[in-house]
């Protein structure tokens, strides 16, 4: 199975025929369809596998468009759009935490609160929101989008005319919609602890917003990046893009819960990176885990990474550059391994 017609066909097969009107809605719905025929028996592991790369990749390419304005990797933005589209003209930090604990039932305290000014400074840079006495609103360009308490479909952005007004309004519909569904679906315990969700996708410039980087954005390219709490290890599996041999790192899973990580070439055991990591522990930083099977889709176009979740230092060898072993907390799922690792 490679493409997502491919899927409608096999469903096809077994008298299921998906058509909601939507796409992201359509993939969603395969996805169900295809799990109960998995479960009934009827289908087999690797068909199962194949499928569900595709159907993620397809849901991925959906929505590539929306990407561009508004980021998926924490519920905030959506929730920011939401509030701002459907209840009130203004928002501010508190009426954001609240809602966030309304309606995903959060009975604790949520002590990222530095991430809720981030999320805000980032729409604002992105033209969405500003800045008012009263609180944050949508910016001149998107409150046309928006009346009377709901999306505006007959409104047009005059600052980009070939943008497609109809399409784009369905399509912040269908973000709103899956995107809040979706972090409900998730370990909010994870988030509101790490702020991260294992086996979500996440760029380098999203994970700086995220565990409040200081650097600029845009800084980190390397293998590694760190902030005053956090150590942030990225893994890219295909090594084709690189013409360097001694660049070509190996990073295997030894199994369904040890990586092995290879530092940049000038790090050593005892120097203060590879002491930073050896002893990561004790020195108040949590270890987080990306990977990624391909460097570039389409081209030249970077691939996020998936996060594997938190790890914990487990031996190591070597010297410029140090071969290391991390245990990660949780196991990784046998399909998301299929999927990284066949070629």
């Amino acid at each position: 199975m490679k493409t997502l017609y491919d899927g409608q066909q096999f469903l096809k097969s077994f008298g299921i025929i998906i058509y909601m009107g939507k796409r992201l809605y359509d993939i969603e719905m395969m996805k169900i369809e295809l799990k109960r025929i998995y479960d009934a028996g009827l289908m087999d592991k690797l068909a199962y596998f194949e499928a569900e790369a595709v159907l993620r990749r397809e849901h991925r390419l959906e929505l590539e468009y929306l990407e561009k304005k508004i980021t998926l990797v924490e519920p905030f933005t959506f929730l920011i759009i939401d509030y701002l589209a459907t209840e009130k003209e203004y928002i501010n930090n508190s009426d954001l935490l609240n809602k966030y604990k309304e309606f995903f039932d959060i009975k604790g305290n949520f002590e990222k609160n530095y991430l809720l000014n981030r999320i805000f400074e980032e729409l604002i840079e992105d033209e969405i929101l500003e800045k008012t006495l009263y609180g944050y609103k949508f910016s001149k360009k998107y409150e046309k989008l928006f009346s009377n308490g709901k999306l505006n479909e007959k409104n047009t952005m005059k600052s980009n005319p070939k943008v497609d007004k109809s399409n784009f309004i369905n399509r912040l519909k269908q973000l709103i919609y899956l995107g809040l569904n979706e972090f409900k679906r998730n370990d909010l315990d994870e988030f509101n602890e790490n702020i991260l969700i294992s086996y979500k996708e996440y760029k380098r410039v999203e994970l700086q917003i995220l565990l409040d980087s200081k650097v600029p954005k845009g800084s980190w390219r390397a293998g590694y990046a760190n902030t005053d709490k956090d150590i942030c290890l990225f893994a890219t599996i295909d090594k084709t893009h690189i013409f360097q041999e001694n660049l070509k790192y190996d990073n295997s899973l030894f199994a369904d819960d040890i990586i092995q990580w290879i530092s940049q070439p000038k790090t050593s055991h005892n120097s203060s990176v590879g002491q930073m990591f050896i002893h990561h522990k004790e020195k108040g930083f949590k270890v987080h885990i990306f990977i990624r099977k391909y460097a570039f889709m389409n081209g030249n176009k970077t691939n996020p990474f998936i996060y594997l979740g938190n790890a914990q230092y487990y031996s190591s060898q070597g010297d410029k550059p140090m071969k290391i072993l991390w245990k990660l907390n949780k196991k990784i799922p046998q399909k998301l391994i299929y999927e990284l690792y066949k070629f």
